[in-house]
């Protein structure tokens, strides 16, 4: 793909810092989205709220009714997979060398002055820890606006630390399934999940998994049998054919990450790391270690 960092649309400068707007129901919410959509001044629309408040039902159902719109999830995508995903809703085949070309010929097709629509972007980016939550968020939905003659809608994590901008900002209000957002079901194996959640990327290989639950248990005084678990627990993970497993629901991810200890992340995938660099690139960790 080609390397489209270096130039592009200039982006009008932030001009106020936007007030935190009062948390509403997801319906009022996607009412305002509904006018915005249609008649809104802003470019850009961000959906935010705490985990299980509802905003990708919302998005979701935003779509729905916006049937001519762009739906797309960002989770493992980069900034560049979006460009390409929605140059490809819009007709083209394949993409311009230029940064500022795909600009002009966005916003000279059908999709021109459409609406795009992005979810889980605070999943976007190969890792765990990537920074493309932060510029999808932060920048690149701005481009995609400005370059691309569109509307963006954009669902995003609390909290905004920026200074100011003018994206319109609407605000879910935390609702009953906030509480039940990302955690476990009873009798279910934590510290097993919880070394499957530090994995950096969202699917990992067995052999990977297994060196992580050893890892944790020299710190927590016991390793998980993730064979044992890997054959109970169909309902909360995923494994592939090529023998990667991953958490149906990120949310438990995401939950047993922030529960636990910074220091023990650090510890638990600086052993995985020294593990990884003494096997070939040949092995079924290879594509992992890449």
């Amino acid at each position: 793909m080609p390397n489209w960092h270096d130039e592009g649309p200039q982006i009008p400068a932030m001009s106020r810092q936007t007030p935190t707007p009062s948390p509403v129901s997801p319906e009022q919410a996607l009412a305002e989205l509904l006018k915005w959509s249609d008649s809104g001044p802003q470019r850009v629309a961000e959906l935010t709220g705490p985990p299980g408040s509802g905003r990708t039902e919302t998005l979701l159902r935003l779509s729905e009714a916006r049937s001519k719109a762009v739906l797309l999830d960002a989770t493992g995508l980069t900034c560049e997979d979006v460009i390409d995903r929605v140059m490809t809703a819009a007709g083209f085949t394949a993409l311009p060398e230029k940064r500022a070309d795909w600009g002009f010929e966005l916003e000279d097709s059908p999709l021109g002055g459409g609406l795009v629509i992005i979810v889980n972007a605070h999943r976007a980016g190969r890792t765990r820890r990537s920074t493309e939550p932060e510029r999808m968020v932060h920048r690149f939905t701005s481009e995609l606006a400005v370059g691309g003659g569109l509307k963006v809608v954009i669902e995003r994590d609390l909290p905004d630390v920026r200074l100011g901008h003018d994206h319109l900002v609407v605000a879910l209000q935390s609702s009953s399934s906030e509480e039940a957002a990302g955690h476990l079901p009873d009798g279910t194996d934590v510290e097993a999940m919880r070394a499957l959640a530090l994995a950096e990327l969202r699917r990992a290989p067995v052999p990977v998994w297994t060196v992580l639950a050893q890892a944790l248990g020299s710190h927590g005084g016991r390793s998980p049998d993730v064979a044992t678990v890997l054959g109970a627990s169909g309902e909360l993970l995923e494994v592939a054919n090529d023998g990667w497993v991953r958490f149906r629901d990120e949310r438990h991810a995401e939950r047993l990450r922030l529960t636990t200890n910074a220091e023990i992340v650090r510890a638990v995938n600086a052993e995985l790391v020294a593990w990884l660099r003494d096997l070939p690139a040949a092995a079924t960790t290879g594509r992992y270690l890449a």
